[in-house]
């Protein structure tokens, strides 16, 4: 797809944003279900869209969700995101 174009309406949100105008898209589908793990049935997406952005700010962000689903558990809140990741 088309880095850096206004002529693509999801290209441009993505661009008009510092945190995702460097993504490059690779994939889009209309009324998609995402199955992330085994725990109850997938979400479903009006519209997904799979992109790539370098691996340390994707890295990074999976890193920070799993730390504070970490503290969550520490406070007794009941999360399944660690295992989620972990598995």
């Amino acid at each position: 797809m088309e880095k850096g174009t206004t002529s693509n309406p999801i290209l441009a949100l993505l661009g008009s944003n510092p945190d995702t105008k460097d993504i490059t898209l690779a994939y889009g589908s209309p009324e998609y279900e995402s199955r992330f793990d085994k725990y109850g049935k997938g979400r479903q997406h009006d519209y997904i869209a799979l992109g790539e952005q370098g691996y340390d700010k994707v890295n990074e962000t999976i890193e920070s969700y799993y730390m504070i689903s970490i503290i969550k558990q520490l406070n007794g809140d009941r999360t399944r995101v660690t295992n989620r990741i972990e598995n």
